[in-house]
């Protein structure tokens, strides 16, 4: 919908391209998880929005907070 496209081209412009300089391995059953981590940490994340069930079984990953979007829609 034009509403979702709105959103999605709001998030473009305000996007952050980020290079993680070191490499996680905290997620064993799903080790490309772990990028999500990396980026989150080498960006200085506050929170990582998932619907992944790895990640969101961690909660948090030290500071970083590690939602569903629902949650996230709330803590807004």
């Amino acid at each position: 919908s034009e509403k979702v496209a709105r959103f999605l081209h709001a998030v473009y412009l305000k996007a952050i391209l980020i290079a993680p300089k070191f490499e996680i391995r905290k997620i064993q059953m799903d080790p490309s998880d772990n990028r999500f981590l990396e980026c989150a940490q080498a960006g200085r994340g506050d929170f990582i929005v998932s619907g992944d069930r790895h990640l969101l079984q961690l909660e948090r990953f030290g500071k970083i907070g590690i939602l569903t979007p629902r949650q996230f829609l709330k803590h807004l």
